[in-house]
């Protein structure tokens, strides 16, 4: 009785294996039915990726856990530093922790990461409870990573050497030259005038 069981499940498991090109479910050799290509266009290639890991559980699921296992807690050593430069690189250590998931998840789905940041003058007391109020320290306040779509890379005649260039939208340049002005104008007044 065990053998004609083994045998029937044997059975049931070849004609399950059919031939696809009777059915017409071979969508990458045929094209029938669906016809997915890779773009060459890489503004087209990294809206298909971040398609994939939006809607697509399990990859979206895999890029995620890879981010997570990449990244571990930053924990800052003093080493030869004072006690005052600790202070300041460990108030960094949060911000910075979340930019790096963000720029690790951003270079699994694009493969390019323009980092951006500003530096901003604030008093001791903000960045650190231990550092006198009258003390200004020079931190990154706003870091943020650039679209990859609006990045335009070029080769040079140098061999290895490339050029990196923002593109601008119109919308962009517009503002620029007509409301940016205006702005720009009354932030400095106003600036003065403070």
């Amino acid at each position: 009785m065990a053998v004609k069981n083994v045998i029937k499940l044997a059975k049931a498991q070849v004609n399950q294996i059919s031939d696809p090109w009777l059915q017409g479910s071979i969508t990458q050799i045929t094209g029938w039915v669906d016809k997915m290509e890779i773009p060459k266009d890489y503004k087209k290639l990294i809206d298909m990726c971040r398609f994939f890991y939006k809607h697509d559980p399990i990859a979206g699921s895999v890029i995620n856990k890879m981010v997570d296992m990449s990244m571990s807690e930053m924990k800052n050593r003093q080493g030869d530093c004072t006690e005052e430069e600790f202070l300041v690189y460990d108030s960094l250590a949060d911000k910075l922790q979340n930019f790096y998931r963000d720029v690790c998840l951003e270079y699994l789905l694009s493969g390019l990461v323009v980092p951006q940041y500003e530096w901003v003058r604030k008093p001791g007391d903000e960045v650190s409870y231990k550092i006198n109020s009258r003390r200004r320290i020079t931190v990154p306040d706003n870091i943020w990573f650039r679209d990859p779509a609006t990045i335009r890379v070029e080769k040079s005649v140098i061999p290895n050497k490339r050029y990196y260039y923002v593109k601008i939208d119109h919308e962009m340049v517009n503002f620029i030259k007509t409301e940016g002005k205006r702005k720009m104008v009354h932030m400095i007044k106003s600036y003065m005038n403070f």
